[in-house]
Protein backbone atom coordinates (compact mmCIF):
# COMPACT_ATOMS: atom_id res chain seq x y z
CA UNK A 1 0.00 0.00 0.00
CA UNK A 2 1.16 3.54 -0.68
CA UNK A 3 2.45 5.80 2.08
CA UNK A 4 -0.06 8.22 3.56
CA UNK A 5 0.08 11.58 1.80
CA UNK A 6 -0.03 14.88 3.68
CA UNK A 7 -2.98 16.69 2.07
CA UNK A 8 -2.87 19.72 4.36
CA UNK A 9 -1.67 22.07 1.64
CA UNK A 10 -4.49 21.26 -0.79
CA UNK A 11 -6.65 24.38 -1.16
CA UNK A 12 -10.43 24.20 -1.19
CA UNK A 13 -12.02 24.90 -4.56
CA UNK A 14 -15.66 25.68 -5.34
CA UNK A 15 -16.71 22.12 -6.17
CA UNK A 16 -19.17 20.54 -3.75
CA UNK A 17 -20.55 17.01 -3.60
CA UNK A 18 -23.68 15.19 -2.47
CA UNK A 19 -23.82 12.22 -0.11
CA UNK A 20 -24.50 11.23 3.48
CA UNK A 21 -21.35 9.28 4.29
CA UNK A 22 -19.31 11.99 5.97
CA UNK A 23 -18.02 15.44 5.14
CA UNK A 24 -16.52 16.01 1.72
CA UNK A 25 -15.46 18.92 -0.45
CA UNK A 26 -13.38 19.74 -3.48
CA UNK A 27 -9.74 20.81 -3.39
CA UNK A 28 -7.08 21.79 -5.87
CA UNK A 29 -4.11 19.47 -5.46
CA UNK A 30 -1.16 19.13 -7.84
CA UNK A 31 -2.96 21.48 -10.25
CA UNK A 32 -5.98 19.16 -10.53
CA UNK A 33 -9.41 18.92 -8.91
CA UNK A 34 -9.82 16.30 -6.21
CA UNK A 35 -12.54 15.39 -3.72
CA UNK A 36 -11.54 14.97 -0.07
CA UNK A 37 -13.66 12.48 1.91
CA UNK A 38 -13.57 12.46 5.71
CA UNK A 39 -14.67 9.56 7.92
CA UNK A 40 -18.14 9.92 9.36
CA UNK A 41 -18.57 9.93 13.11
CA UNK A 42 -20.54 6.96 14.45
CA UNK A 43 -21.51 8.68 17.70
CA UNK A 44 -25.16 8.73 16.63
CA UNK A 45 -25.23 5.04 15.69
CA UNK A 46 -26.89 2.48 17.95
CA UNK A 47 -24.26 0.88 20.20
CA UNK A 48 -21.26 2.07 18.16
CA UNK A 49 -18.14 -0.08 18.38
CA UNK A 50 -15.83 2.46 16.77
CA UNK A 51 -15.86 6.25 16.86
CA UNK A 52 -15.38 6.75 13.11
CA UNK A 53 -16.15 4.66 10.08
CA UNK A 54 -13.32 3.37 7.93
CA UNK A 55 -14.86 4.77 4.75
CA UNK A 56 -11.66 6.48 3.51
CA UNK A 57 -9.75 3.19 3.72
CA UNK A 58 -12.71 1.30 2.25
CA UNK A 59 -12.94 3.76 -0.65
CA UNK A 60 -9.24 3.37 -1.37
CA UNK A 61 -9.15 -0.43 -1.14
CA UNK A 62 -12.42 -0.94 -3.01
CA UNK A 63 -11.21 1.29 -5.83
CA UNK A 64 -7.90 -0.57 -5.99
CA UNK A 65 -9.76 -3.87 -6.44
CA UNK A 66 -11.58 -2.39 -9.43
CA UNK A 67 -8.27 -1.11 -10.78
CA UNK A 68 -6.64 -4.55 -10.44
CA UNK A 69 -9.55 -6.01 -12.40
CA UNK A 70 -8.94 -3.41 -15.14
CA UNK A 71 -12.38 -1.87 -14.72
CA UNK A 72 -12.22 1.93 -15.19
CA UNK A 73 -12.33 3.53 -11.73
CA UNK A 74 -11.55 6.92 -10.26
CA UNK A 75 -8.04 7.55 -8.97
CA UNK A 76 -7.67 7.55 -5.18
CA UNK A 77 -4.94 8.59 -2.75
CA UNK A 78 -4.93 7.78 0.96
CA UNK A 79 -3.76 10.58 3.20
CA UNK A 80 -4.36 12.73 6.25
CA UNK A 81 -5.75 16.20 6.83
CA UNK A 82 -7.28 18.23 9.65
CA UNK A 83 -10.95 19.10 9.54
CA UNK A 84 -12.24 22.56 10.44
CA UNK A 85 -13.58 21.19 13.74
CA UNK A 86 -10.49 19.29 14.87
CA UNK A 87 -6.90 19.98 15.86
CA UNK A 88 -5.94 16.42 14.93
CA UNK A 89 -5.25 14.93 11.55
CA UNK A 90 -7.77 12.39 10.29
CA UNK A 91 -7.39 9.60 7.78
CA UNK A 92 -8.96 10.82 4.54
CA UNK A 93 -9.16 9.68 0.96
CA UNK A 94 -8.63 11.99 -1.99
CA UNK A 95 -10.59 11.01 -5.11
CA UNK A 96 -9.62 12.62 -8.39
CA UNK A 97 -12.55 14.45 -9.96
CA UNK A 98 -12.84 12.85 -13.39
CA UNK A 99 -15.02 15.65 -14.77
CA UNK A 100 -13.32 18.25 -16.95
CA UNK A 101 -14.53 21.82 -16.59
CA UNK A 102 -16.93 21.44 -19.54
CA UNK A 103 -18.32 18.07 -18.41
CA UNK A 104 -21.13 16.99 -16.14
CA UNK A 105 -21.96 13.70 -14.48
CA UNK A 106 -25.39 12.29 -15.33
CA UNK A 107 -26.39 9.77 -12.68
CA UNK A 108 -28.30 6.64 -13.67
CA UNK A 109 -31.11 7.96 -11.46
CA UNK A 110 -31.61 10.86 -13.86
CA UNK A 111 -31.49 8.59 -16.91
CA UNK A 112 -34.05 6.22 -15.42
CA UNK A 113 -36.25 9.14 -14.35
CA UNK A 114 -36.57 10.18 -18.01
CA UNK A 115 -37.63 6.70 -19.12
CA UNK A 116 -41.14 5.45 -19.95
CA UNK A 117 -41.39 1.68 -19.85
CA UNK A 118 -42.76 -0.88 -22.29
CA UNK A 119 -45.86 -1.54 -20.19
CA UNK A 120 -46.81 2.13 -20.56
CA UNK A 121 -45.95 3.02 -16.98
CA UNK A 122 -43.67 5.75 -15.69
CA UNK A 123 -41.87 3.27 -13.44
CA UNK A 124 -41.15 3.49 -9.75
CA UNK A 125 -38.96 6.64 -9.89
CA UNK A 126 -35.39 7.45 -10.74
CA UNK A 127 -34.20 6.03 -7.44
CA UNK A 128 -36.29 2.85 -7.71
CA UNK A 129 -34.26 -0.36 -7.66
CA UNK A 130 -36.66 -2.66 -9.50
CA UNK A 131 -34.23 -4.83 -11.48
CA UNK A 132 -36.52 -5.19 -14.49
CA UNK A 133 -36.82 -1.41 -14.79
CA UNK A 134 -33.06 -0.96 -14.48
CA UNK A 135 -32.36 -3.56 -17.17
CA UNK A 136 -35.03 -2.15 -19.47
CA UNK A 137 -33.57 1.34 -19.03
CA UNK A 138 -30.17 0.00 -20.07
CA UNK A 139 -31.69 -1.69 -23.13
CA UNK A 140 -33.83 1.16 -24.49
CA UNK A 141 -32.56 4.51 -23.21
CA UNK A 142 -31.34 6.77 -26.00
CA UNK A 143 -28.60 7.98 -23.64
CA UNK A 144 -26.82 4.64 -24.10
CA UNK A 145 -27.04 4.61 -27.89
CA UNK A 146 -23.78 3.49 -29.48
CA UNK A 147 -22.27 1.88 -26.38
CA UNK A 148 -25.10 -0.17 -24.90
CA UNK A 149 -22.98 -3.35 -24.69
CA UNK A 150 -20.44 -1.46 -22.59
CA UNK A 151 -23.17 -0.22 -20.23
CA UNK A 152 -24.58 -3.72 -19.86
CA UNK A 153 -21.13 -5.13 -19.11
CA UNK A 154 -20.36 -2.37 -16.60
CA UNK A 155 -23.61 -2.94 -14.72
CA UNK A 156 -22.94 -6.64 -14.23
CA UNK A 157 -19.24 -6.07 -13.47
CA UNK A 158 -20.25 -3.70 -10.65
CA UNK A 159 -22.91 -6.14 -9.49
CA UNK A 160 -20.35 -8.93 -9.08
CA UNK A 161 -17.41 -6.89 -7.76
CA UNK A 162 -19.53 -5.00 -5.23
CA UNK A 163 -20.83 -8.32 -3.92
CA UNK A 164 -17.30 -9.68 -3.53
CA UNK A 165 -15.93 -6.60 -1.72
CA UNK A 166 -19.03 -6.11 0.43
CA UNK A 167 -20.01 -2.77 -1.09
CA UNK A 168 -23.72 -2.82 -0.33
CA UNK A 169 -24.43 0.81 -1.20
CA UNK A 170 -24.33 0.78 -5.01
CA UNK A 171 -27.47 2.55 -6.17
CA UNK A 172 -28.83 4.70 -8.98
CA UNK A 173 -26.98 7.80 -7.75
CA UNK A 174 -23.44 6.46 -7.84
CA UNK A 175 -22.87 5.33 -11.40
CA UNK A 176 -23.60 7.08 -14.65
CA UNK A 177 -22.41 8.95 -17.72
CA UNK A 178 -20.17 11.86 -18.58
CA UNK A 179 -21.59 14.47 -20.94
CA UNK A 180 -21.24 18.00 -22.20
CA UNK A 181 -24.17 20.25 -23.05
CA UNK A 182 -23.94 18.95 -26.63
CA UNK A 183 -23.37 15.19 -26.36
CA UNK A 184 -22.98 12.06 -24.25
CA UNK A 185 -19.30 11.15 -23.88
CA UNK A 186 -19.67 7.68 -22.37
CA UNK A 187 -19.59 5.91 -19.04
CA UNK A 188 -17.93 7.57 -16.09
CA UNK A 189 -15.30 5.63 -14.18
CA UNK A 190 -16.58 3.60 -11.23
CA UNK A 191 -16.72 5.76 -8.10
CA UNK A 192 -18.16 5.80 -4.56
CA UNK A 193 -16.77 2.56 -3.15
CA UNK A 194 -16.68 3.74 0.46
CA UNK A 195 -19.03 1.08 1.76
CA UNK A 196 -16.68 -1.74 0.75
CA UNK A 197 -15.33 -4.14 3.36
CA UNK A 198 -18.01 -3.33 5.95
CA UNK A 199 -16.88 0.22 6.68
CA UNK A 200 -18.59 0.52 10.07
CA UNK A 201 -17.05 -2.54 11.71
CA UNK A 202 -14.09 -2.65 14.06
CA UNK A 203 -11.29 -5.22 13.97
CA UNK A 204 -12.85 -6.97 16.97
CA UNK A 205 -16.13 -7.33 15.10
CA UNK A 206 -14.35 -8.85 12.12
CA UNK A 207 -12.59 -11.31 14.42
CA UNK A 208 -15.87 -12.29 16.08
CA UNK A 209 -17.53 -12.90 12.71
CA UNK A 210 -14.63 -15.08 11.56
CA UNK A 211 -14.84 -17.44 14.55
Amino acid sequence: MQKLVDLSAAKKNTRRYLGNAGNKYGVKWQEENWLIKYPKSTMDYTKPKISYTTRPLSEYLGSKIYELLEIPVHETVLGYRKSESSFWNKLVVACKDFRKSTEQLIEFKEIKNAQFFSDGSEGTSGSGTNLNEILETIEISDDFSGFRDEVRERFWDMFVVDFVIGNNDRNNTNWGLLATDEKILGLSPVYDNGNAFFSKRSLAQFENRSK
